[in-house]
């Protein structure tokens, strides 16, 4: 069996970052849907006890999910910035392939 050669393993890893891309968009919904819910639940608590914020020292679970989902929108944020990077390394590799393909196999008169 033939080895590959770098032009099937260029398109290979191309395939595979647009594989990882789509499940990283998923992953950045669910931070930025989770996230805002525990925060949204956060205050619901909050709102709704009777002591307000002063009771915060006393419910320490209140104070964890709030950090919690803090730390899960951070990492929405970061893995959003990931794929924009994916995004941008993609198109350079187009705008490569095309420019290639224009002056290498347009220019050639093939007979």
């Amino acid at each position: 069996m033939p080895e590959k050669t770098l032009t099937e393993a260029a398109y290979e890893f191309m395939e595979g970052l647009e594989s990882r891309k789509k499940r990283m968009i998923a992953v950045i919904v669910i931070c930025f849907v989770l996230g805002p819910a525990g925060l949204g639940f956060d205050w619901f608590v909050v709102d709704h006890e009777k002591g307000g914020l002063a009771d915060l020292a006393t419910n320490p679970l209140i104070v964890i999910t709030a950090i919690v989902s803090l730390i899960i929108i951070t990492y929405g944020i970061n893995r959003y910035f990931l794929v924009k990077k994916w995004e941008n390394k993609l198109e350079q590799l187009e705008q490569l392939e095309e420019t290639i393909y224009k002056e290498v196999l347009s220019s050639k008169k093939f007979s």
